[in-house]
Protein backbone atom coordinates (compact mmCIF):
# COMPACT_ATOMS: atom_id res chain seq x y z
CA UNK A 1 0.00 0.00 0.00
CA UNK A 2 1.16 3.30 -0.89
CA UNK A 3 1.88 6.06 1.92
CA UNK A 4 2.83 8.68 -0.40
CA UNK A 5 1.61 10.35 -3.66
CA UNK A 6 2.72 13.26 -5.13
CA UNK A 7 1.82 15.55 -8.02
CA UNK A 8 3.36 18.90 -9.33
CA UNK A 9 2.73 21.55 -11.69
CA UNK A 10 5.65 23.50 -13.43
CA UNK A 11 6.18 26.06 -15.44
CA UNK A 12 7.49 25.39 -18.92
CA UNK A 13 11.77 27.47 -18.96
CA UNK A 14 10.90 30.62 -21.45
CA UNK A 15 13.17 29.83 -24.69
CA UNK A 16 15.13 32.93 -26.29
CA UNK A 17 15.61 33.19 -29.81
CA UNK A 18 17.94 36.19 -31.23
CA UNK A 19 16.65 38.76 -33.91
CA UNK A 20 17.93 41.66 -35.59
CA UNK A 21 15.27 44.24 -36.06
CA UNK A 22 15.54 46.64 -38.99
CA UNK A 23 17.87 49.08 -37.18
CA UNK A 24 20.66 45.57 -37.27
CA UNK A 25 21.45 45.47 -33.60
CA UNK A 26 21.41 41.69 -32.79
CA UNK A 27 19.01 41.61 -28.65
CA UNK A 28 17.35 38.60 -27.01
CA UNK A 29 13.66 38.46 -26.68
CA UNK A 30 10.99 35.69 -24.91
CA UNK A 31 9.65 33.25 -28.29
CA UNK A 32 5.96 34.21 -27.15
CA UNK A 33 4.12 32.07 -30.36
CA UNK A 34 0.58 31.57 -28.95
CA UNK A 35 0.13 28.93 -31.44
CA UNK A 36 3.02 27.26 -29.34
CA UNK A 37 2.19 27.67 -25.74
CA UNK A 38 -1.76 26.20 -27.00
CA UNK A 39 -0.51 23.16 -28.10
CA UNK A 40 -0.79 20.48 -25.65
CA UNK A 41 1.88 17.60 -25.54
CA UNK A 42 1.99 14.40 -23.65
CA UNK A 43 5.04 13.84 -21.96
CA UNK A 44 6.13 10.13 -21.03
CA UNK A 45 9.37 9.23 -19.18
CA UNK A 46 10.68 5.47 -19.53
CA UNK A 47 12.25 5.84 -16.35
CA UNK A 48 9.30 6.49 -14.45
CA UNK A 49 6.19 4.00 -13.89
CA UNK A 50 3.90 4.16 -16.86
CA UNK A 51 0.29 5.55 -16.59
CA UNK A 52 -1.74 2.45 -15.43
CA UNK A 53 -5.08 4.20 -16.52
CA UNK A 54 -6.32 6.71 -19.26
CA UNK A 55 -3.89 9.18 -18.21
CA UNK A 56 -0.78 10.45 -19.13
CA UNK A 57 2.71 11.27 -16.84
CA UNK A 58 2.33 14.34 -17.47
CA UNK A 59 0.92 17.05 -20.18
CA UNK A 60 2.87 20.24 -21.09
CA UNK A 61 0.55 22.94 -22.03
CA UNK A 62 -0.45 26.89 -21.52
CA UNK A 63 3.07 26.87 -20.57
CA UNK A 64 2.90 24.93 -18.24
CA UNK A 65 3.84 21.09 -17.05
CA UNK A 66 0.85 19.24 -15.40
CA UNK A 67 2.43 15.82 -13.64
CA UNK A 68 0.20 13.04 -12.72
CA UNK A 69 0.54 11.45 -9.51
CA UNK A 70 3.17 9.89 -8.73
CA UNK A 71 3.79 6.74 -6.17
CA UNK A 72 6.80 5.14 -4.89
CA UNK A 73 7.14 2.77 -8.20
CA UNK A 74 9.76 1.32 -10.10
CA UNK A 75 9.72 1.88 -13.96
CA UNK A 76 8.33 -2.03 -13.72
CA UNK A 77 5.22 -0.57 -11.78
CA UNK A 78 6.71 -2.16 -8.42
CA UNK A 79 6.75 -0.50 -5.12
CA UNK A 80 10.43 -0.39 -4.03
CA UNK A 81 10.01 0.40 -0.51
CA UNK A 82 7.39 -0.05 2.05
CA UNK A 83 8.34 2.73 4.73
CA UNK A 84 7.27 5.96 3.61
CA UNK A 85 11.01 7.59 3.54
CA UNK A 86 12.11 5.08 0.82
CA UNK A 87 8.54 5.79 -0.82
CA UNK A 88 8.85 9.51 -0.66
CA UNK A 89 12.27 9.37 -2.31
CA UNK A 90 11.17 7.40 -5.28
CA UNK A 91 8.36 9.77 -5.94
CA UNK A 92 10.14 12.70 -6.27
CA UNK A 93 13.03 10.45 -8.34
CA UNK A 94 10.28 9.47 -10.16
CA UNK A 95 8.79 13.05 -10.91
CA UNK A 96 12.45 14.11 -11.77
CA UNK A 97 12.57 11.87 -14.20
CA UNK A 98 8.71 12.96 -15.58
CA UNK A 99 9.94 17.05 -15.58
CA UNK A 100 13.21 16.10 -17.01
CA UNK A 101 11.33 14.56 -19.93
CA UNK A 102 9.46 18.07 -20.45
CA UNK A 103 12.37 20.11 -20.60
CA UNK A 104 12.05 20.92 -16.69
CA UNK A 105 13.66 20.42 -13.40
CA UNK A 106 12.59 20.98 -9.66
CA UNK A 107 13.47 24.34 -9.81
CA UNK A 108 10.50 24.78 -12.48
CA UNK A 109 7.94 23.49 -10.07
CA UNK A 110 5.32 26.17 -8.95
CA UNK A 111 2.89 23.82 -7.02
CA UNK A 112 2.72 20.21 -5.33
CA UNK A 113 0.51 18.64 -3.81
CA UNK A 114 1.48 15.57 -1.23
CA UNK A 115 -1.19 12.79 0.20
CA UNK A 116 -0.16 11.05 3.05
CA UNK A 117 -1.58 7.95 4.11
CA UNK A 118 -0.73 9.41 8.13
CA UNK A 119 0.01 12.73 8.68
CA UNK A 120 3.02 11.48 11.38
CA UNK A 121 4.64 11.48 8.57
CA UNK A 122 4.91 14.88 7.53
CA UNK A 123 8.38 15.78 9.03
CA UNK A 124 10.27 12.81 6.79
CA UNK A 125 8.05 13.40 3.65
CA UNK A 126 8.53 17.18 4.09
CA UNK A 127 12.55 16.79 4.58
CA UNK A 128 12.96 14.59 1.69
CA UNK A 129 10.46 17.07 -0.54
CA UNK A 130 12.73 19.99 0.51
CA UNK A 131 16.51 18.43 -0.73
CA UNK A 132 14.75 18.53 -4.55
CA UNK A 133 12.56 21.86 -4.27
CA UNK A 134 15.65 23.81 -2.57
CA UNK A 135 13.55 26.96 -3.84
CA UNK A 136 10.67 26.35 -1.72
CA UNK A 137 7.76 26.26 -4.27
CA UNK A 138 3.94 26.15 -3.21
CA UNK A 139 2.81 23.20 -1.43
CA UNK A 140 0.62 21.23 0.58
CA UNK A 141 0.22 17.98 2.51
CA UNK A 142 -2.90 16.32 3.39
CA UNK A 143 -4.35 12.75 4.69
Amino acid sequence: MSSVLCRSIARIKPSFKSFKPSFGAGVSAFSTSKRAENKKVVISSPHAPPAIGPYSQAVKANGFIFCSGALGLDEKGNFTATDVAGQTERVMQNLGHVLSAAGADFSDVVKTTILLADMNDFATVNAIYAKCNAHSPLHSLTD
